[in-house]
């Protein structure tokens, strides 16, 4: 797949040829930044969300009691992503 969009694409690879080793490194670790970034607003909306509902905070808590304390930020998380998900999927009335 990437082969095919390599060939598809001579003008960009030619660009990406043309741009020196750091300049290479300084793309890939910003898209990383970036990405990050978005993740953390993400997970700290979440938290903040949870946090406003405490039955759902008492939900997550309740599921994520046995998990060790060093993985439990992140159990925390993804427990509460998933609660988010199906409460939206709940209120538009979308059976799972």
């Amino acid at each position: 797949k990437l082969d095919a969009f390599i060939g598809e694409n001579p003008k960009l690879v030619e660009y990406y040829n043309g741009l020196s080793k750091d300049e290479l490194i300084r793309k890939l670790m910003l898209g990383k930044m970036q990405r990050s970034e978005y993740t953390n607003q993400r997970n700290q909306e979440i938290v903040a969300w949870v946090e406003e509902n405490p039955e759902i905070k008492a939900k997550v808590e309740q599921r994520i009691r046995n998990v060790p304390p060093e993985n439990r930020e992140r159990a925390f998380i993804t427990a509460a992503k998933s609660f988010a998900l199906n409460q939206a999927v709940q209120s538009r009335g979308v059976t799972p």
